[in-house]
Parts: C-alpha cells; structure tokens; sequence
C-alpha cells in the first residue's frame, strides 16, 4: 500500500547542494551561490542538465502528518549491548534515554527488539533536532499519523492506480487525502445518466441546451438520462464516481451542448457553436451568481476552431472557473506553425493554453504518450499542461445504471481526470469571482484573502507545478513529442487543509520564482524545478507542503539564487551588494520582484527598508542585509498590508 508522505519527500529529489560544494563560474567573473551553474535559474530549459547525487539519508526526519513534538529515536547498533531478555534490554535503553534526554522529555515507549530506540515526547523540534546529532543516534523521526486524512481504494482501477504515485510499476491502490466535497464539476458534452450507481445523488442535468432549441437525439431522452452515446456519463465517471473517479463526492452536473443527430446507417455527432457558447454561458452566471461556489468545467471534445468559443472559455476562467480541456486526438502539435487543421482541433488548445488546464493522454501501464495511428494520438507541445491516463481506463456508461465501458485512447478521459483533481485541490475553500482582475502575475491586494488561492491561474499553477516529473518516455512511437512537458498527473500533493495557501508548496514556490524572476522565460523545465525544490525539501528532509525555520531559510538561499542570476552583477562573491548597486536600487527592484509594485526612491516603504539597511547592514548592505531583506519581502503580507503571500492565498 502506498505511502503518502514517503512517496512526496521523495518526489522532487534529483540533487541536493549544500554549501561546502565549491564554487563553480557561472561565467569567468562571477561565481553562482553554492549552487552548480548548470541549474541557474536562466538556463533550467530543454535540453535537460546534467543531474547530481541523491540526498543522503537525514540525521533528523520531519513527517507531513506528526504527532506535534513526538519523535521515535533510533539509536546506532553499538550504543547498547543487546544481551539478556527483551526486559533488560529495554531497562538500558531507557536508562541511557534518560542520560540523552533534555529537561522536560517524557518518554512513551521504549523497544530493544525491532529497534533499539525508544519514542519520547520533547519540548520543541529544536531539541529533536540536537538529539539527532548525539554520536549514540541513528535517526530522529518526528510520530507520524499515518491514515488520520488519507484513504486507499485497494484494486483501484488503471487510471487511478497511476495518478497517485510516482514510479511504475503500479500498485492496485489508489490513496487520496480529499474527495472534492463541495465543489461542483461540470461536463459540457452529450449529456449524463444520473442515476448511474456510480454517481448515488450526486449527478445532476444542470441545463440541456439541445433540449433548450428543441433539437430531437437519436436517442429516448429521459428526465434521468439524456446521454445517447454515454460520453458523458463516461466522462462524469471518471472526474467522480465512486469505482473510477478521483473526486468521490464532488456534485457532477452535466451541460449538455451535442446530441446525435439520426443520419443513416450510423448516426454521428453534431456540435453547434452557439450550443458550446451557451452552455459556457450557463456555468459562468452562474458561478457570477453565486461567487463562493467553487466550480470546475470539463472539455472532452473536438471541434472545429472557432475563436468565438476560445474567447466564451477564456471569459469563463477570468470570471473563476477553472476548465480542464482534452489535448486532442490528432497527433498533432498544438504549437505554431500550427493550429491544427480544421475538422481535428480540439476546443481552444491553441489559444487558451495558458489559461485552461490542457490534458494530453498516455498509457498508465507504460507511460506513453497515447499513439494509435499517424493522424490518431494525443496532441501534444508546449501548451500541454499534463498528461493524464486515457488508455485502459474503465468508467460508467450510459446504457443501464450499471453499465461500464472502457477506453482504448483519447484525450476524453484525460481531460475528465485533471478535472477531478483540480476538485481535489478546491475542497473546502470559498470560490470567488473577477478573477482577471488579480492575476497571479499581478500585485497582491486586500480585497480577496483566502479565495483568491481558488483562481484558475493558481489552481493551474499547482497542479502543473506538482505533477510527477520526467516519468513520460521521451523516445520511440509513444514519446512526449516535440515541446511538450514531461509532467504526469500526480494527487499526492493536494493539501489536507483547507486554508493552505499555495506559496507554501515548495514546487509552487519555485515556479513561481521562475514567473517573477525569469522575464522571457517564466516557467521552468522538470529540471529546473525538480532541482530547486529538492534544495528545499531534501535539505530539510520535508515533504512539499510542510514549512518550518528550516524551509525558511531555503526559501531565502533559493531566492537568492534568482536575484544572483539575475543580476549578477549586483552581488559580491559573498552575496551582499557590489559597490555598483545601491541599497536603494536593490529595494526598489524587490518590491517589482516579489510584490509586482512600481516604485520610487520616495516611496514611503522604499524609505523605511533603505534606512533599515543602512543602519544595520551598511551601504551597500552586506550578505546579511540581503538575506534580511529577502525574507522579509518573501514573508511579507497582512489583512491590511497585503504582500507577498497575499498574491496567491491568506
């Protein structure tokens, strides 16, 4: 059975760096900061840099899910003689415990069989962390709660199966922390049967807009079916139902927008632009009417292009619905000098890549890219988002309440699955509205707190940012293809709280630095962000979502990296400012940097943190005024001082 919090510290893990390697030129004046210059910032893009060594194992161990202050510690084989009964050895256990032991340490258990060791209850993290370097100690490891938040589905079907972990080969079990409670994910397609067993109460027809114009399906439409060919009921399966989806209790509506049309000998999909625009229209009022409600739209069709469509879906995200769309299935680029042939083009891939979640398809049993002929395979180039299982992947069907059907291919169903997880990650915030007017690239505010973390462009960043890295092959027939990203869907990241802000996922944070830092090129390869979040993670031997004074001070050290590779210029071999660069210039380029502020040197705050510099830094401030100033700016933000971590979240 898998385990969450082991398989993410291991996640991200390609290298770790630490201080004591040598400098290395970044060019032949300027050194880069501790760091191998092949992973600066600027240079982490295709084609990929050279990897380093693995982590060595950690003296001390930080778990995601802990008893607070409770840690089992493991002693060295010869700290204790293992003669005698079990009793006698877990009394020279005990008393040597007590000799290592701080003022105020309760011990809860000891062993001398399995372990040599014993499970104490300290006053701080900090005294774990001392008691970890004594020379009798093998390893701290903070009590984990292993099963408090997650589940398991044993014999979970393909799809699942390879959405939750990181390596092949798969396991059986699908583990998952959240359930998409909460949170409504819509299917603009054919239709569904609501009363699939898959769905219990929780599929519902939110509007039939073929029904609308009084358009006849080929099919008998019912008040409990209209789905005539089962696509949506399919697709509504896997974005929640409870055997083969990923988001088990979302609410699934279904926006039906295409029927089957009675041709003959075999009827065949008709799709009216103005049907699509509509039913976008329905689900954007009302999300506008009901801002709070938190609300995911999935596009599992093809159609001709139509820029009508890319501009109603763009119009839906800026509003706060976040949209899942299918790659496509025309093994074909998504990049210029395309977009696709008409008759093959998937809705909005090429135009609206940056702002809906574009799923592509692979084979979960090998991981590749879906290929079943020249002109059949999943679409592929850098507008991708992720790739996501397609082949094998089971579902309900439309025929009977109990009915299954199984896919060969097609981006369909990968698109269904991102949407599901994008449910996942949504569960138990507060949805807001507009949007557009706080762009993740923009400045933070105090108008929108906690639910601006639920906009599109953070819940795309997240998932992205904690995708599997590197797993898709990158040769042969069913290879990535030319510009696409090697990222795989992957749950294990999604937070367990429901007032998580994203900045503190070390992988977004990351990302982010290359958005705020990286002006041409301001998203990262797998490289890139696998290296720098692994200097995070690694280091402090954390999972993604766990913070403490450690993975503050690598938040710092990876910051730093940035601004040197930005401007190295700027910096002394020791990281304080060049004689060249003034206190105030580098406070002026921090609030542009972190804050996304235009400032003056007149500017009351540019004042204040000058002065602060020159009186406790010098002028220029030295590597400790740099530091102070990076973690001030990274930490900054109130209700009513909004900073950097009002961007993305609380």
């Amino acid at each position: 059975m898998k385990s969450v919090s082991k398989i993410f510290v291991g996640l991200s893990v390609l290298a770790l760096a630490v201080f004591s390697i040598p400098m290395l030129a970044q060019n032949q004046t300027y050194p880069f900061p501790g760091y191998p210059p092949q992973f600066a910032p600027s240079r982490t893009s295709r084609p990929r840099p050279p990897t380093s060594p693995l982590a060595p194992p950690a003296k001390f161990n930080k778990l995601e899910n802990a008893v607070p202050n409770q840690y089992i510690v493991v002693l060295n084989d010869d700290a204790v003689s293992t003669s005698g009964t079990a009793v006698q050895r877990r009394a020279r256990i005990a008393d040597l415990a007590k000799l290592m032991l701080p003022i105020g340490a309760e011990i809860q258990s000891v062993y001398g069989t399995v372990l040599r060791g014993f499970c104490v209850k300290l006053p701080n993290e900090a005294a774990a962390i001392a008691l970890s370097q004594d020379p009798r100690v093998k390893n701290v490891e903070s009590d984990g709660l292993d099963g408090v938040s997650t589940t398991c589905q044993s014999s979970a079907p393909v799809g699942l199966d390879r959405i939750d972990q990181v390596d092949l080969p798969l396991d059986t079990y699908f583990c998952y922390n959240q359930t998409g409670s909460g949170v409504t994910v819509y299917d603009i397609g054919p239709g569904v049967r609501k009363t699939h067993n898959e769905f219990g109460s929780r599929a519902f027809i939110a509007t039939d807009i073929v029904a609308s114009h009084s358009v006849t399906d080929h099919c008998t439409v019912t008040s409990t079916n209209n789905d005539c060919e089962g696509h949506g009921t399919a697709m509504l399966g896997v974005v929640g139902g409870s055997t083969y989806g990923a988001a088990k209790s979302a609410a699934l509506g279904s926006v039906k927008v295409w029927y089957l049309n009675n041709d003959t000998p075999t009827p065949h999909e008709v799709f009216v632009h103005s049907y699509v625009i509509e039913g976008i229209e329905w689900i954007t009022n009302h999300h506008n009417d009901n801002p709070t409600q938190l609300e995911v739209a999935n596009c599992s069709f093809q159609m001709n292009t139509d820029i009508n469509v890319d501009n109603a879906v763009k119009a839906s995200i800026d509003s706060g619905v976040t949209y899942a769309v299918g790659a496509g299935n025309a093994n074909l680029s998504l990049d210029p000098p395309n977009p696709l042939p008409p008759n093959w083009t998937s809705v909005t891939p090429a135009e609206i890549g940056h702002y809906a979640l574009i799923g592509g398809a692979e084979d979960p049993s090998n991981d590749y890219r879906w290929v079943a002929s020249s002109n059949s395979g999943s679409d592929y180039g850098s507008k991708l988002s992720v790739f996501s299982p397609s082949v094998g992947v089971t579902s309900a069907d439309s025929a009977s309440d109990s009915a299954t059907t199984t896919a060969s291919g097609g981006a369909s169903r990968a698109s269904a699955f991102v949407a599901g997880v994008a449910a996942l990650y949504l569960q138990g915030r507060t949805g807001m509205n507009g949007c557009s007017s706080h762009p993740i690239t923009g400045p933070s505010s105090s108008t929108t707190g906690v639910a601006i973390a639920t906009c599109p462009d953070r819940v795309n960043q997240f998932i992205m940012a904690n995708s599997t890295l590197n797993r898709l092959a990158t040769s042969g027939s069913g290879a990535i293809g030319t510009g696409s990203p090697n990222r795989l869907l992957f749950t294990g990241a999604i937070p367990t709280t429901t007032n998580f802000n994203p900045i503190d996922n070390q992988r977004f944070f990351v990302w982010q630095h290359y958005g705020d830092f990286e002006d041409t090129q301001p998203e990262p390869d797998e490289n890139g962000l696998d290296y720098w979040t692994s200097q995070i993670t690694s280091t402090c031997s954390t999972g993604v979502n766990v913070n403490d004074s450690c993975t503050g001070g690598k938040h710092i050290d990876v910051s730093l990296a940035f601004w040197v590779d930005k401007h190295p210029s700027w910096f002394t071999t020791s990281y304080g400012l060049s004689t060249s660069t003034s206190n105030t210039d580098f406070i002026i380029e921090a609030y542009w940097r972190y804050l996304r502020r235009t400032v003056t040197s007149s500017d009351t705050g540019v004042q204040f943190w000058v002065t602060d510099l020159n009186n406790n830094y010098g002028s220029p401030a030295n590597a400790a005024g740099v530091r102070h100033i990076i973690d001030a700016f990274i930490t900054s933000g109130t209700s009513s001082d909004p900073g950097y971590r009002q961007r993305f979240g609380s």
